[in-house]
Protein backbone atom coordinates (compact mmCIF):
# COMPACT_ATOMS: atom_id res chain seq x y z
CA UNK A 1 0.00 0.00 0.00
CA UNK A 2 2.93 2.33 1.05
CA UNK A 3 4.22 2.01 -2.52
CA UNK A 4 1.56 2.54 -4.40
CA UNK A 5 0.99 5.93 -2.36
CA UNK A 6 4.50 7.34 -3.06
CA UNK A 7 4.11 6.41 -6.93
CA UNK A 8 0.76 7.86 -7.22
CA UNK A 9 2.84 10.95 -5.45
CA UNK A 10 5.47 10.96 -8.46
CA UNK A 11 8.15 9.21 -6.17
CA UNK A 12 10.12 6.06 -5.57
CA UNK A 13 9.68 3.75 -2.54
CA UNK A 14 13.16 2.86 -0.84
CA UNK A 15 13.81 -0.34 1.02
CA UNK A 16 15.75 0.30 4.00
CA UNK A 17 16.90 -2.78 6.66
CA UNK A 18 15.89 -1.65 9.72
CA UNK A 19 19.42 -1.15 11.51
CA UNK A 20 20.63 1.31 8.53
CA UNK A 21 17.02 3.77 9.38
CA UNK A 22 19.49 5.93 10.95
CA UNK A 23 21.73 6.18 8.22
CA UNK A 24 19.14 6.81 5.48
CA UNK A 25 17.88 9.50 7.86
CA UNK A 26 21.18 11.09 8.50
CA UNK A 27 21.72 11.25 4.40
CA UNK A 28 18.53 12.67 3.92
CA UNK A 29 19.42 15.90 6.77
CA UNK A 30 22.68 16.11 4.87
CA UNK A 31 21.11 16.89 1.41
CA UNK A 32 18.72 19.25 2.84
CA UNK A 33 19.83 20.77 6.05
CA UNK A 34 23.88 20.94 5.26
CA UNK A 35 23.47 22.31 1.46
CA UNK A 36 21.26 25.48 3.14
CA UNK A 37 24.39 25.65 5.65
CA UNK A 38 26.42 25.75 3.20
CA UNK A 39 25.12 28.40 1.32
CA UNK A 40 24.59 30.47 3.92
CA UNK A 41 28.45 30.24 4.60
CA UNK A 42 28.71 31.64 1.14
CA UNK A 43 26.40 34.26 1.55
CA UNK A 44 29.06 34.90 5.20
CA UNK A 45 31.95 34.90 2.78
CA UNK A 46 30.01 37.03 0.09
CA UNK A 47 29.31 39.73 2.87
CA UNK A 48 32.87 39.74 4.32
CA UNK A 49 33.81 40.48 0.46
CA UNK A 50 31.52 43.62 0.81
CA UNK A 51 28.22 42.30 -0.91
CA UNK A 52 25.24 42.24 0.60
CA UNK A 53 23.29 38.93 1.25
CA UNK A 54 20.54 39.12 -1.01
CA UNK A 55 22.36 40.10 -3.77
CA UNK A 56 24.94 37.51 -2.82
CA UNK A 57 22.31 34.80 -2.91
CA UNK A 58 21.35 35.96 -6.74
CA UNK A 59 24.75 35.58 -7.21
CA UNK A 60 25.39 32.56 -6.02
CA UNK A 61 21.98 30.67 -6.85
CA UNK A 62 22.93 29.85 -10.78
CA UNK A 63 26.13 28.18 -9.52
CA UNK A 64 24.27 26.54 -6.64
CA UNK A 65 21.50 25.12 -9.20
CA UNK A 66 24.46 24.27 -11.95
CA UNK A 67 26.17 22.26 -9.30
CA UNK A 68 23.15 20.61 -7.67
CA UNK A 69 22.01 19.93 -11.50
CA UNK A 70 25.55 18.20 -12.57
CA UNK A 71 26.13 16.58 -9.15
CA UNK A 72 22.80 14.94 -9.67
CA UNK A 73 23.17 14.29 -13.43
CA UNK A 74 26.90 13.18 -13.52
CA UNK A 75 27.39 12.00 -9.64
CA UNK A 76 29.70 14.17 -7.40
CA UNK A 77 33.91 13.21 -8.68
CA UNK A 78 31.92 14.01 -12.70
CA UNK A 79 30.98 17.29 -11.26
CA UNK A 80 33.53 18.90 -9.64
CA UNK A 81 34.77 22.13 -10.77
CA UNK A 82 37.67 25.02 -9.20
CA UNK A 83 41.03 25.16 -7.73
CA UNK A 84 40.53 21.67 -6.22
CA UNK A 85 39.47 19.91 -9.53
CA UNK A 86 42.00 21.57 -11.20
CA UNK A 87 44.80 20.70 -8.20
CA UNK A 88 45.25 24.44 -8.11
CA UNK A 89 47.79 24.72 -4.91
CA UNK A 90 48.17 28.45 -4.96
CA UNK A 91 44.50 29.28 -5.64
CA UNK A 92 43.53 26.85 -2.46
CA UNK A 93 46.95 28.77 -0.44
CA UNK A 94 44.85 31.74 -1.73
CA UNK A 95 41.57 30.90 -0.05
CA UNK A 96 42.77 29.39 3.10
CA UNK A 97 44.62 32.81 3.89
CA UNK A 98 41.20 34.31 3.08
CA UNK A 99 39.69 32.02 5.02
CA UNK A 100 41.69 32.31 8.18
CA UNK A 101 40.16 36.12 9.10
CA UNK A 102 36.76 34.64 9.84
CA UNK A 103 34.49 33.09 12.32
CA UNK A 104 36.39 29.24 12.45
CA UNK A 105 32.35 28.46 11.87
CA UNK A 106 32.89 29.34 8.15
CA UNK A 107 36.60 29.43 7.57
CA UNK A 108 36.90 25.78 8.80
CA UNK A 109 34.49 24.51 6.14
CA UNK A 110 36.69 24.40 3.08
CA UNK A 111 39.57 22.59 4.55
CA UNK A 112 36.95 19.86 6.25
CA UNK A 113 34.78 19.80 2.83
CA UNK A 114 37.27 20.25 0.79
CA UNK A 115 39.59 17.47 1.72
CA UNK A 116 36.27 15.40 1.88
CA UNK A 117 35.78 16.41 -1.31
CA UNK A 118 39.57 15.94 -2.86
CA UNK A 119 39.62 12.64 -1.06
CA UNK A 120 36.76 11.23 -2.80
CA UNK A 121 37.83 12.50 -6.65
CA UNK A 122 39.60 9.79 -8.74
CA UNK A 123 43.33 11.43 -8.67
CA UNK A 124 43.27 12.64 -5.32
CA UNK A 125 45.28 10.92 -2.55
CA UNK A 126 42.28 8.88 -0.84
CA UNK A 127 40.94 8.20 -4.32
CA UNK A 128 38.53 5.43 -4.88
CA UNK A 129 39.96 3.44 -7.47
CA UNK A 130 37.26 4.91 -9.94
CA UNK A 131 38.66 5.58 -13.38
CA UNK A 132 41.65 7.46 -14.33
CA UNK A 133 43.34 10.45 -12.83
CA UNK A 134 42.31 13.67 -14.28
CA UNK A 135 44.83 15.66 -12.95
CA UNK A 136 47.63 13.63 -11.68
CA UNK A 137 47.87 12.31 -8.05
CA UNK A 138 50.75 14.25 -7.28
CA UNK A 139 48.80 17.46 -7.04
CA UNK A 140 45.84 15.25 -5.66
CA UNK A 141 48.41 14.38 -2.48
CA UNK A 142 49.97 18.23 -2.69
CA UNK A 143 46.19 19.96 -2.44
CA UNK A 144 45.13 16.67 -0.09
CA UNK A 145 47.86 17.48 2.67
CA UNK A 146 47.27 20.94 2.32
CA UNK A 147 43.72 20.72 3.48
CA UNK A 148 44.69 18.41 5.68
CA UNK A 149 47.20 20.74 7.93
CA UNK A 150 44.69 23.76 6.94
CA UNK A 151 41.94 21.83 9.38
CA UNK A 152 44.74 21.62 11.92
CA UNK A 153 45.82 25.03 11.50
CA UNK A 154 43.48 28.28 10.69
CA UNK A 155 46.72 29.52 8.82
CA UNK A 156 48.12 27.48 5.89
CA UNK A 157 51.68 28.74 4.02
Amino acid sequence: MGERIVALLGGSALHVAPGAMPLYHAAAVMASNYVTGLIDAAAILMKAAGIGERTALGALAPLIRAGVENTLALGPEQALTGPIERGDLETVRLHLRSLSALAPSVSGLLPVRGSGTFWSWPGGAGCRGEGPPRRGAAAGRKVAGMLKSASASPISK
